[in-house]
């Protein structure tokens, strides 16, 4: 199938074993992938996780992203909720691709913030989480940093603010949101190339389109972050990630928002120092 048919959000493209492994935010509480050999034709859906019954999370199975570690298992990061609970990320683990992905460790995301869309970087050697802080709670929403214990099952410090959607200029309070002082912060990942430390992030601007923008930093982890002063020129599409092609080519994935939700593919770059679409 192509990706027009291919009905999820917040996608995630792992190349591994010379295929591409594509999951996403689909509307049922478990987790699926897709496979293609070639980036245009894609098999599936396989599903790749399914809550057991003792799993604290029961809703809003969203934005999976997945590793392959030095062991040759596979780490999946995810968002959960519970109406009991505050949202928030946890860890997944298998050993294939394919799954199936069991929890793993303890949630990943402070127990007290409503939190969303983790993704892993390595600063100094050491594992950290990047993820947002909700607007739900905050009103402008925020991303930020957490570190992890090297096995990736547990946070192992306090949390640190990386920056505010209020810090770009590009980001908006959406019409949707009808007068609220509310500004939206989504999907972070981190890209580097060139010496260059991007990180796309999404979120609105006044007309209620999504967007990604990018910030960029000596440092994922601790900052200090400088906003491009523009989003990317694509309409309507949000939460990207980067990841390099077989072919030797580097390409965004993200997702066409509003109704007719599936994934694109577009090639990516450094130039000038500045991420752009190729």
């Amino acid at each position: 199938m192509k990706l027009e048919h291919i009905h999820i959000r917040d996608p995630f493209v792992l190349p591994d074993g010379g295929r591409y492994y594509l999951y996403g935010t689909s509307n049922d509480n478990t987790f699926k992938a897709y496979v293609s050999f070639d980036l245009d034709e894609w098999e599936g859906p396989y599903t790749v996780f399914s809550a057991p019954k003792s799993f604290w999370g029961n809703r809003d199975f969203w934005a999976p992203e997945v590793y392959r570690l030095k062991e040759g298992r596979y780490w999946m990061v995810a968002t959960f909720s519970n109406l009991g609970r505050e949202r928030g990320c946890q860890g997944l683990i298998s050993s294939s691709p394919l799954g199936p992905f069991l929890p793993y460790g303890t949630k990943l995301t402070p127990p007290e913030q409503e939190c969303l869309d983790g993704t892993l970087v390595y600063e100094g050697g050491k594992p950290y989480l990047l993820y947002c802080h909700e607007w739900l709670q905050i009103g402008v929403g925020t991303i930020r940093s957490i570190p992890l214990s090297d096995d990736l099952s547990r946070p192992i410090g306090e949390s640190r603010l990386l920056f505010s959607s209020d810090d770009a200029e590009w980001a908006a309070y959406p019409a949707w949101a009808r007068g609220a002082k509310i500004k939206v912060t989504d999907g972070p990942f981190a890209f580097e190339s060139d010496g260059v430390k991007a990180l796309l992030w999404s979120s609105y601007d006044s007309k209620g389109v999504y967007e990604i923008g990018v910030a960029y930093a000596s440092s994922y982890a601790f900052g200090p972050y400088r906003q491009s002063k523009s989003a990317l020129p694509l309409y309507n599409v949000g939460h990207g990630m980067v990841f390099a092609g077989y072919d030797g080519q580097t390409f965004l994935c993200a997702h066409l928002d509003g109704g007719n939700e599936h994934p694109i593919i577009h090639r990516i770059g450094i130039v000038d120092n500045e991420v752009k679409l190729l």
